[in-house]
């Protein structure tokens, strides 16, 4: 400043200029369930990674304690006809209805312990080392970078045909969608260290239950 206060119209002002760093915010996903937030993990692939079990009717011993991907439309089958039993009409139907959703549910509540990695860049969100960045920093790097959704990876969702049937599963993702109120509407941060950014999820959809016709 002093350099060039004592400048002079037409002549040269020497000026020594110091680099800023840059520093980058790597952003940590979290998603917020059952009134919490919690962390979530990366997948590189494109399938849940999480394990699931699942009791075998037909061998009690050995259940099933895989990848959802893994899961047949078989062994979903004897989970099916087992919780059927006897029953006939409505109750038989509401039975392999509630069979078939604990299945999907289990399969829904280890696919939301993760996200797909995928064509994702969580190091964009970028400043000057040790500034302070605020909420709206913050959404425009989410929006900038393609984060404002994300997804988890894909698994099966199973259902029935009208004679309580296992049909063949169709593939599925949740999706999380950025949440400012449980991020955080009034969050600041220093340039450098992580910024926890958290989403809501897609909801776990239930088959409906069938509602008999009898009066």
């Amino acid at each position: 400043m002093d350099a060039i206060a004592r400048g002079t119209y037409g002549g040269q002002v020497y000026i020594n200029v110091v680099p800023v760093s840059s520093a980058t915010s790597t952003i940590t996903p979290y998603v917020f369930s059952l009134n919490q937030s919690s962390p979530l993990h990366p997948v590189s692939g494109s399938s849940v990674t999480t394990k699931i079990e699942l009791a075998d009717p037909n061998n009690p011993d050995k259940p099933f304690n895989d990848v959802p991907g893994n899961l047949t439309t078989a062994f979903v089958q004897n989970i099916v006809t087992h919780a059927v039993g006897s029953e006939t009409g409505t109750s038989a139907q509401n039975k392999a209805i509630e069979a078939v959703n604990g299945v999907n549910k289990a399969i829904y509540d280890a696919a939301i312990q993760e996200y797909a990695l995928s064509n994702l860049n969580f190091n964009g969100f970028k400043g000057q080392s040790g500034s302070k960045w605020g909420i709206t920093d913050l959404t425009g790097s989410l929006l900038v970078n393609n984060l404002w959704y994300i997804h988890s990876p894909n698994f099966p969702v199973f259902s029935l045909d009208g004679q309580n049937k296992v049909q063949d599963p169709t593939i599925s993702n949740i999706t999380y969608s950025f949440d400012i109120v449980n991020t955080g509407g009034a969050i600041t941060g220093t340039y450098g260290d992580p910024a926890k950014v958290v989403y809501d999820a897609s909801p776990f959809n239930k088959i409906p239950e069938v509602t008999s016709t009898n009066k």
